[in-house]
Formats: C-alpha cells, structure tokens, sequence
C-alpha cells in the first residue's frame, strides 16, 4: 500500500528543513514568490483572502499532514495568504525537488494526482454551499456534510468564527442560525457538539 502524497513528501524531506511559526503570524502573503512547499506537523494555518466589507474568507483550514497551499507548487506566486491560528511546525520541500520528483517518480506523481483529487471533492462541497443562499438552510447542510453518519453528531474542534469564516457569513449572522435551528428543534448543541434531531 502507497503512502499518502504527505507522507511521501514526509519522507524524502524530513531531514532537510523544519520551520516554526507562531500564532498569528504570516507563513507567506498573496503575490510572494513561491519557493517552497510545507507540510504542518503540529498546530494550525488558515488559507485566507480578504472580503471588502472587512472580514476575512477561509479558504482552507490546515490541519497537521496536510500540505499547505498545494497549488502553489505549479505558481509563480502566492494568491492567499497562510496564517497561523496557533503555534505551528512545517517541514519546508525545496519547490524544484518537488517537481523533479514528480517528473522522475510516477508512483509519487500518482499519489499526488489521488490526494488533489481529494481537494476537488471539497472544493465542490464548498461550491454547493455557497449556491444555498439561506444562511440557515447553508448552516443545516455544513452540519449534515460534516456530522458524524451514526450519531448524527459534529464534534466542535474549531471556534464558531472560524466556521462562519468558511461558510462566508458573518459570526454574528451564524450565532443567529444556530438559535433559530435550535428553536426549530432542528439541533441540539452544547459546548464542545452540534447534534442534529432530524
């Protein structure tokens, strides 16, 4: 059985470059040149851009072994920008290895093609998201997508702001979701789990 595209990457990089970044501070801003790629071993990065009323859009969360920005390996330059949300370990993989890699290895090329094929799948979650206009109805199928298949439960390992940031709502806009869902008897939530009742 293959290694995850991480794990490769993992492997042939580890003792090469590690990189430490704490929270709050800037991996790499939109328009920098890229020269790397990352893979998070520990802590948290937030893929954001802008929005013009001020707040910021989540374009992906980061978690440890993924890769940061994979696209980026076929860029020039940046279009986000990676932010640390806690305290952060990278591995760092020189871009140019990588591609060489990737030109010379077809096993490594395939792994790669399975793992973005992954992000295409969440991607086209986001996509049907941001077509249900309801901030409601967008909350319920967020929850639906992400609820565990036998509790019917979603387990809160984020703050509520940064899921309004990736449903593109307003954490105020999302609090008054999530009341109105539990008037209507549609959740039942604590602190730490959002519990869907039917």
């Amino acid at each position: 059985m293959h290694l995850p595209f991480p794990q490769q990457l993992i492997k042939q990089f580890k003792a090469h470059k590690s990189k430490q970044l704490t929270q709050a501070n800037a991996l790499f801003r939109a328009g920098e040149r890229v020269t790397s790629l990352y893979i998070l071993e520990s802590g948290e990065i937030h893929l954001v851009r802008p929005l013009s009323h001020g707040n910021s859009l989540t374009i992906h969360r980061v978690l440890p072994g993924m890769i940061i920005a994979e696209a980026s390996l076929f860029a020039a330059h940046y279009h986000c920008d990676a932010i640390a949300k806690s305290d952060s370990q990278l591995i760092s993989c020189d871009r140019q290895q990588v591609l060489k890699l990737l030109h010379s290895q077809p096993e490594f090329a395939e792994s790669m093609c399975v793992y973005l094929a992954g992000h295409i799948h969440e991607l086209r979650t986001k996509v049907e998201l941001s077509h249900i206009l309801a901030a409601d109805e967008r909350l319920l199928t967020w929850l639906r997508l992400h609820a565990d298949h036998h509790t019917q439960t979603v387990t809160l390992d984020q703050p509520l702001k940064n899921i309004a940031s990736e449903l593109g709502v307003a954490h105020e806009t999302l609090y008054r979701s999530l009341k109105r869902l539990e008037q209507q008897q549609l959740i039942r939530r604590d602190l730490t789990q959002i519990t869907l009742t039917r």
